[in-house]
């Protein structure tokens, strides 16, 4: 029947928060919500323990391996 998209809970893993914005309270989201737009969406803890990178960290190994390419040379 029509009316009812996002009716259904959907379970989504391996989203990552890439900012906050506490003024706005907005959470900066990489990957796919399901639903409809102006809905609520219930975030919480992976069940999964997996130890993912930030970005931030991502870039912290890059910076250092370039470090160390240099310092072989």
């Amino acid at each position: 029947m029509a009316g009812h998209m996002g009716d259904k809970i959907r379970s989504i893993q391996n989203l990552e928060i890439i900012k906050t914005d506490l003024e706005n309270e907005l959470l900066y989201l990489k990957g796919s919500i399901p639903g409809s737009r102006n809905t609520e969406v219930l975030i919480k803890k992976a069940v999964k323990n997996i130890n993912k990178l930030t970005i931030s960290e991502k870039i912290e190994i890059v910076e250092k391996s370039k470090k160390t390419k240099d310092k072989k040379k």
